[in-house]
């Protein structure tokens, strides 16, 4: 290697270090894109996209109990018993959102869109038992879809909201609402 060789190398190397701090400096003149969430986030600023597919909210009110949801769903974290007997009642819909791989599959197989994505996604908790959600406080009957009708919007997060308002409280156990069937009727879970 001759000496003009090695002087080309160190003058290469030199002439690519300041290629690349040129390029760092530049950037340190513009102003960042970093958003600091969650302490500094703009009130216009969108951070979750439509489409988004975020933690699972039901509308109880348009559940029409054919528990479509709860077949498709591929690793069972949706659970929803129903009454049987003259009158029909949903006694209990929870979903295992610790277990829920958000796929979507429950909200494609649900004929009343009863079921759907919010885009909330900031739900840590201290016990994982406050991530089964329960969405039924007292037995509910079962939407009765009416012919070339669309149920209406729900507005999408309002139950989850305020779910995760109450993650600071302390876990209590669930226990699902009891209802008076007439005619001996029994629940799913009395049948087994």
């Amino acid at each position: 290697m001759s000496f003009t060789n090695y002087l080309a190398n160190i003058r290469n190397s030199v002439v690519s270090i300041f290629e690349g701090m040129a390029v760092t400096f530049s950037w340190m003149l513009r102003r960042p894109h970093t958003v600091q969430y969650p302490d500094k986030v703009d009130k216009g600023h969108e951070l979750i996209k439509e489409g988004f597919r975020g933690i699972l909210e039901v509308d109880v009110s348009l559940c029409t109990g054919c528990l479509a949801c709860q077949r498709t769903c591929p690793i069972g974290v949706i659970l929803v018993e129903v009454s049987k007997g003259t009158e029909r009642y949903i006694t209990r819909f929870d979903i295992d959102a610790a277990k829920c791989m958000y796929c979507g599959l429950c909200t494609e197989a649900c004929p009343t869109n009863a079921i759907r994505h919010t885009k909330e996604f900031a739900y840590s908790v201290d016990d994982i038992r406050k991530l089964v959600l329960h969405y039924i406080k007292e037995p509910v009957k079962p939407y009765k879809p009416v012919k070339d009708a669309t149920p209406d919007n729900f507005n999408a997060g309002r139950f989850v909201s305020e779910i995760v308002k109450n993650r600071e409280k302390e876990y209590v156990e669930y226990e699902a609402p009891s209802v008076k069937i007439p005619d001996g009727g029994q629940t799913e879970k009395e049948k087994n």
